[in-house]
């Protein structure tokens, strides 16, 4: 048996389709930095990958990974400020400049939960996101592109197609 995970956050269109499709609630960084609902960041950080990557991954891993070991799939270790900076450079639009301390997103989160609770909407900024964001998820993966051949493609043509896609809905 082989483990891949998906320690990274995936970018594509392909997944938000899907999910939208059966209803889901997607929390989905592009499509809220172009509507302009993220006045702030946090000083966190994400390992991001194209899913259609990480789907390469998963198949390499199995046909060339060997038996018993976990490979992580991920392409780039990214500040917040870091994908807004790309993202600002992407579409003209300006990045977010106010760095938000934790406490402050937490008690957001915290009401923002609460009250979606009430009146059953997803909450604009989820407590358990906040929670996650106390630390940077970044991820060695250098094992996966060592072992079964892990080569993803650039971070920013994925966000870049992810741009468009977000434009067109």
């Amino acid at each position: 048996m082989i483990l891949v995970t998906g320690a990274a956050h995936f970018i594509g269109n392909h997944v938000a389709r899907l999910l939208l499709e059966r209803g889901e609630v997607v929390r989905a960084l592009v499509r809220d930095f172009l509507t302009g609902r993220m006045p702030a960041f946090l000083d966190t950080g994400l390992n991001l990958v194209d899913v259609r990557d990480a789907a390469r991954g998963r198949l390499q891993a199995a046909e060339k990974g060997r038996l018993g070991e976990r490979y992580l799939l991920g392409a780039e270790n990214l500040t917040l400020k870091e994908i807004f900076d790309r993202l600002a450079a992407i579409t003209g639009r300006p990045a977010p400049a106010v760095g938000m301390p934790y406490a402050l997103a937490f008690a957001a989160g915290a009401v923002s939960t609460a009250w979606a609770a009430l009146t059953g909407a997803a909450p604009r900024v989820p407590l358990e996101g906040v929670r996650m964001a106390r630390r940077k998820m970044f991820v060695d993966t250098s094992k996966a592109r060592k072992e079964p051949g892990f080569e993803p493609g650039p971070v920013t043509a994925a966000l870049e197609r992810a741009v468009c896609w977000f434009r067109g809905q």
